[in-house]
């Protein structure tokens, strides 16, 4: 089956202007010249939307499957300088819709397709009695403008598989001489607080480099694994710790805490898993910030609000309830972060 292509030779509504774009991105690098035409997303149109048609492309850019790439993100993150983001131009084009937009994103191994819903949501993807917790977007600290779709995490942990226990406790003398450099299970990476990006553009979850080694290092613990890869061998899914993220900023109340399990970020076949979880640093100085990408959008039905300014992330009410009673289990041990 092919997808129907855009074509501006044909658009009887498209413009081309003289501006001229440039594009540098991780994958590669684009350029040509910004036009307009009238475009559509679901049910909603935008008269006079200004996009960039490439004429070169580099890098694995060629390669891709996709036809383009629309941004969802704020004005600090804009390509083409004196035009209004697509989310701008959306909104000012349908006052009255409702300014959500949300992925329910599904692995290439699930028969159900992912989905992309805007001008409403649609909790059915979610399973019986879900429930959405909403957490307000910020400005990241080095941005005058809202860049990404940030929040506050105010809480990272790791809760510990049944197997990493038993590891654990037949190399209690080891670990209590190595006690000193390395980090508890219940260890808060997020005091006071940490950013996150929530990003459906990125594969991967990244974590703050200034915390990546010392997580990694958790993660593995006893494990055969070699941390340039990112490979372990001889292992499975139960060998890895659930990763546990508490979103804005107070304590934690079970519908704010949300748990990523090694399936979704751990990818394992005939003993070897590969670990997709990466530094934040190495893709550019200064990137002290997490990034909740694919991985995590798969495990959460994630909306975007651009009227109300602010990310909701969906889980079922039974899951609310056990991370709250895990969460409680980990107390006696793992210091709660408290906002001053």
């Amino acid at each position: 089956m092919t997808s129907r292509t855009f074509d501006h030779v044909t658009s009887s509504t498209f413009k081309q202007t003289s501006e001229p774009f440039e594009g540098l991105y991780g994958s590669g690098e684009s350029y040509g010249k910004v036009g307009t035409d009238v475009i559509a997303l679901g049910n909603f149109s935008i008269p006079s939307y200004a996009f960039a048609v490439l004429s070169e492309e580099t890098g694995a850019i060629p390669n891709f499957l996709v036809d383009g790439v629309v941004g969802l993100a704020f004005v600090g993150m804009r390509k083409i300088e004196g035009h209004p983001t697509t989310l701008e131009s959306l909104l000012a084009a349908n006052p009255d819709m409702n300014a959500v937009f949300a992925f329910h994103l599904t692995k290439d191994s699930d028969p159900a397709p992912s989905e992309f819903h805007i001008g409403g949501i649609d909790l059915s993807v979610c399973g019986d009695d879900p429930r959405v917790t909403y957490f307000p977007v910020v400005n990241l600290p080095i941005e005058a403008r809202l860049t990404y779709w940030t929040i506050i995490l105010n809480d990272f942990y790791m809760i510990p598989s049944t197997s990493s226990i038993e590891r654990t406790r037949s190399r209690q003398s080891t670990l209590r001489q190595s006690a000193k450099t390395s980090a508890s299970p219940q260890t808060n990476f997020c005091h006071p607080y940490c950013f996150v990006i929530v990003d459906s553009g990125t594969s991967f979850t990244y974590a703050p480099a200034q915390h990546f080694h010392a997580i990694m290092n958790q993660i593995t613990d006893g494990l055969k694994c070699d941390l340039e890869s990112f490979q372990c061998e001889d292992v499975s899914y139960d060998a890895f710790p659930t990763l546990s993220f508490s979103f804005g900023k107070g304590q934690n109340t079970g519908d704010n805490s949300f748990h990523l399990k090694p399936e979704n970020y751990v990818v394992c076949k005939d003993f070897i898993c590969d670990i997709q979880l990466r530094n934040h640093g190495e893709l550019g100085d200064g990137l002290y910030w997490w990034v909740l990408g694919e991985n995590f959008l798969q495990a959460y039905y994630t909306i975007f609000d651009f009227k109300q300014m602010r990310v909701g992330l969906t889980q079922l009410i039974d899951a609310i309830l056990q991370n709250l009673i895990q969460y409680n289990e980990q107390s006696t041990t793992h210091t709660q972060c408290r906002n001053k």
